[in-house]
């Protein structure tokens, strides 16, 4: 269970998880374009400081930078 003052933690964390997944298999570009239509800018942005802890995770392997940098472009 999350407390109610850490769902959005929690679910910004979760998006990070699922473009860290994405990332590897269609390239940044298209994982945030994927992701955009599904989630605003700012929740986008929001999970942007959790993807370099999810690189770090032995079961996550991406290019975080380039993600970063693509959520960045999306959400100008």
């Amino acid at each position: 269970s999350v407390r109610a003052e850490a769902v959005e933690s929690a679910r910004a964390y979760d998006l990070a998880c699922a473009l860290a997944v994405l990332a590897p298999r269609i390239g940044a570009r298209e994982t945030t374009r994927a992701a955009r239509e599904f989630y605003s800018a700012a929740e986008l942005l929001d999970a942007w400081p959790f993807l370099d802890f999810v690189n770090i995770r032995p079961d996550h392997r991406f290019d975080a930078a380039a993600i970063k940098g693509e959520i960045e472009k999306r959400a100008a």
